[in-house]
């Protein structure tokens, strides 16, 4: 696993405002050039640079893995024509807004809030090609927040109770590990960006941190 650490748009909450898969990465349109050309030889995918709702907060409305895209409710259908033109397999879920806060996912799963709506949790499993599971992850309803997921492993906000844990790493497979980012930020969804291959942490993040999120998604 290639870990490095940097900021986009200027934040160390780098999963706030970027989605990465092990195809294609979403990042917002203004960023610095130094900060695209980091994300673009560290995962070495194709790199879209968009907005949603007139928004840079990617990571907040937006969802994704090899087999496409779930966006917000909010999100302008320009903004979807333009990603569907670029190729992106992309489909607007009604009856949430937060949808990245509520939802992590891989190829394979996506762990959704009890929060969100039965028909749009219907609707994510179809757009991504996924088995949807309900859960929370430390007795939060915010499970995008806190849950980094990859196809090869994960990370987890370190409150996570060891029922909770258990049932993501039975859903899934694989092996993780709790980890915190940012010095000490416990939403870890919110510090890190993932796929298979690398990983970049918030710049705040700290050497013990790092070696946590290695651990847990290699």
């Amino acid at each position: 696993m290639n870990i490095e650490m940097g900021t986009v748009k200027s934040s160390p909450f780098v999963g706030v405002f970027s989605v990465v898969t092990d195809k294609i990465a979403l990042f917002p349109k203004v960023m610095e050039t130094k900060e695209k050309k980091k994300v673009e030889k560290l995962f070495g995918l194709e790199t879209i640079y968009t907005s949603l709702a007139n928004s840079s907060l990617l990571g907040v409305l937006a969802i994704g893995n090899s087999h496409g895209f779930a966006v917000s409710e909010i999100a302008e259908q320009d903004e979807i024509d333009a990603l569907q033109e670029s190729g992106i397999r992309i489909k607007k879920v009604l009856g949430i807004t937060a949808l990245g806060n509520l939802v992590g996912c891989n190829d394979e799963k996506a762990f959704c809030s009890k929060a969100v709506p039965k028909k749009t949790v219907e609707e994510i499993g179809k757009a991504l090609n996924v088995e949807c599971v309900e859960t929370e992850i430390a007795e939060s309803d915010l499970v995008g927040s806190n849950i980094v997921l990859t196809n090869k492993g994960f990370i987890a906000n370190p409150l996570v109770s060891e029922e909770e844990f258990k049932k993501i790493e039975k859903e899934t497979g694989l092996e993780g590990a709790t980890a915190t980012a940012n010095f000490g930020d416990k939403f870890v969804g919110n510090g890190v960006i993932a796929n298979s291959n690398a990983a970049l942490a918030g710049l705040r993040t700290t050497g013990h941190e790092l070696i946590r999120i290695d651990e847990g998604l290699s």
